[in-house]
């Protein structure tokens, strides 16, 4: 016959025992979650492509900032009065 300790220890068990399944599957649905972002952000600065995110990608924003920067720069000049 089990007693009132033994009981309530199996339920403490089968309770950890179900935390942690939880836990697991959050950290599950967490590092999924994680990885599609990283995917996704990745996929948005590749700029030429293949895949990553490297040096030439960050050499083809740069240089697309620059355009956009003289562009502006321009544009403002122009609005100026002539002297």
């Amino acid at each position: 016959m089990l007693r009132n300790t033994e009981i309530i220890e199996g339920e403490k068990t089968m309770k950890k025992k179900k935390l942690g399944s939880v836990l697991g599957d959050v950290g599950s649905a967490a590092k999924g979650l994680i990885d599609k972002t990283k995917t996704h952000a990745v996929q948005a600065m590749d700029q030429n492509n293949d895949g990553k995110f490297d040096i030439s990608d960050v050499s083809m924003i740069a240089g697309a900032v620059g355009d956009t920067v003289k562009k502006r720069a321009a544009a403002v000049n122009d609005m100026l009065p002539s002297r």
